[in-house]
């Protein structure tokens, strides 16, 4: 199949970037949306930093190539204040591009189990979205071993590569049973479940953000904020 041409946001050729991929089925609901976000959302969280360092892209594990964002998704993706739902064409999931994220967050734990079957060594950079937010909640607020240095004087790829080698050496224990670290597939279901999974989605990134900011002042403070 020809690789869509879709590429980062924030796309550049440079090697200081820190590049994140995020999962999901079709790539037309979730994970669009979530790119969507974190990107209109981290600016704001590092003001005095080059965020175009960040480069934030997506796919889908079974995605039709060149697919726009599903309509009710994208009217949620308006509704939270995303202003180019539009302009997403969805790509499906391929080695390379797993093989150059340094960071792959899925939207559940099937997409992340496709991740590390596809490239076995993205295992430990490898987290659901949920996951990866309640740990770095829990190191950020002090409750793990490990903490990454503060951003300082460093650069916020520097800072994003430690914040997430201690989210590895302190990842939470999945749940046996549940769905608990997965956001709810709203594809074809009605409008309520598309609301409900959208704010999960929001909610995940801004408290993920929150927790990378705080982890970048060094002080550990509490942001659980509101239970997944």
């Amino acid at each position: 199949m020809t690789a869509n041409p879709q590429r980062p946001r924030h796309a550049r050729e440079r090697d200081d970037a820190f590049r994140i991929l995020i999962v999901s089925t079709g790539d037309i609901c979730r994970s669009p949306l979530a790119v969507q976000l974190f990107l209109a959302r981290l600016p704001a969280a590092f003001a005095h930093h080059d965020t175009t360092a960040i480069e934030v892209s997506s796919a889908g594990t079974v995605a039709i190539d060149g697919h726009t964002m599903e309509p009710a998704a994208a009217s949620e993706a308006t509704r939270l204040g995303v202003v180019d739902a539009p302009e997403h064409r969805a790509r499906r999931l391929q080695s390379e591009h797993i093989e150059s994220a340094d960071l792959v967050i899925a939207m559940t734990r099937e997409h992340r189990a496709a991740v590390v079957k596809a490239v076995p060594r993205a295992r430990r950079r490898a987290f659901t979205l949920i996951e990866l937010t309640r740990t770095l909640e829990a190191v950020a607020g002090g409750g793990a071993p490990v903490r990454p240095d503060a951003i300082g004087d460093g650069s916020l790829t520097e800072f994003f590569r430690s914040a997430i080698d201690a989210a590895e050496a302190c990842r939470i224990r999945p749940p046996r049973k549940g769905r608990e670290l997965d956001i709810e597939d709203p594809y074809r279901r009605k409008a309520a479940v598309y609301r409900r999974s959208a704010d999960a989605v929001a909610q995940h990134v801004d408290r993920l953000l929150a927790a990378m900011q705080s982890l970048a002042d060094s002080e550990p403070a509490d942001v659980s904020g509101t239970p997944a």
